[in-house]
């Protein structure tokens, strides 16, 4: 019996490469944070890496600890998409805008407990 198919491994692997804009980053999520008007720069810091702009440090004190999570990829400040945009370059305008921005949109790494937060655990010594 001859089976056939309408596209093979050696096809599928033949396509054309398109650029994934999350990088090595694994989309499971993507949300729009939106910023409270009393959020301040101190709130929150970022930092580039090679495959994009990462959040690195949320204050526990702030509003947007609930909101924010260490990991988060940053993939938009308002309308400014940096998805596309050599991290570094990214970095830098992000910098820029850190004190005017209404919403950031992130792409976030989720566990099967949700978002991972070391302050959270309880460890018990036996």
């Amino acid at each position: 019996m001859k089976t056939t198919s309408t596209s093979t491994e050696e096809d599928f692997n033949h396509t054309k490469q398109v650029r994934w804009p999350f990088g090595k980053h694994k989309v499971c999520q993507v949300l729009e944070v939106e910023l409270p008007e009393s959020y301040t720069v101190s709130d929150f810091r970022i930092v580039a890496k090679q495959d994009g702009v990462f959040i690195e440090e949320v204050d526990p004190q702030s509003a947007l600890y609930d909101r924010l999570f260490v990991g988060d990829k940053v993939l938009a400040f308002d309308d400014i998409d940096y998805s596309f945009v050599d991290p570094l370059e990214a970095y830098q305008d992000a910098c820029q805008r850190l004190d005017n921005i209404k919403t950031i949109t992130v792409s976030r790494r989720q566990t099967i407990l949700g978002p991972f937060r070391f302050a959270q655990l309880n460890y018990v010594e036996k």
